[in-house]
C-alpha cells in the first residue's frame, strides 16, 4: 500500500471534487444525481480515497433498518483497474459492521459482475427497505439489486 492512499471520512472542502469526480457518471446515467447540499446533508455517509491528499474515489454507506447501502461508488478514471473500488467497497462494508448492520446491498445497472466477486448476490426489489424501494420505483431506473451479510 502507498504510504500516502487513505480511505478517510468526506471533508467539506472535499465536496467540490467529489461532485465534479462523479459528474461525467451522472451524465451518463451510471449514477443518481447529487447536489452540494443533498451531500452536506449526508456527509457523515461518505468516505473518499485520496492520495496525496486528492480524492480520487468515494462511496457511501446509507444506514436504513438493519441495512445499509452501498452507494455512490466511483473512482476516477485514471486511476482505475488499480483495486480502489474493491478497497471502498470493503471499507463501507466495515462502516456498516461497525454500525451493527447485518446486511448491505447495491443497486446498480452495470456494475454487477464487479458486485459478484465481492461476494455480493442477485436478489428481489422486495429485500429493499421499503422507503428505498419506493425511492427506486419512483426513479424509474432499471437497478439490479445486490445483497450481502456483513
Amino acid at each position: 500500500a502507498d504510504a500516502y492512499r487513505e480511505i478517510r471520512k468526506l471533508r467539506e472542502d472535499d465536496i467540490p471534487e467529489l461532485l465534479a469526480m462523479v459528474g461525467r457518471s451522472v451524465r451518463a446515467a451510471h449514477l443518481v444525481p447529487r447536489d452540494y447540499v443533498s451531500i452536506v446533508e449526508k456527509a457523515g455517509d461518505f468516505l473518499v480515497l485520496s492520495l496525496d491528499d486528492n480524492v480520487v474515489g468515494c462511496v457511501a454507506l446509507h444506514r436504513y433498518e438493519g441495512s445499509g447501502e452501498v452507494a455512490c461508488l466511483y473512482v476516477k478514471q485514471s486511476h482505475e483497474g488499480l483495486g480502489y473500488g474493491r478497497e471502498l467497497v470493503k471499507a463501507a462494508e466495515q462502516k456498516a459492521r461497525d454500525a451493527g448492520l447485518g446486511r448491505v446491498f447495491a443497486l446498480t445497472n452495470r456494475a454487477s459482475q464487479f458486485f459478484d466477486k465481492l461476494g455480493y448476490g442477485e436478489v428481489g426489489v422486495e429485500r429493499l427497505p421499503e422507503v428505498r424501494r419506493k425511492r427506486l420505483e419512483a426513479s424509474g431506473r432499471q437497478s439490479v439489486v445486490l445483497e450481502k451479510g456483513v
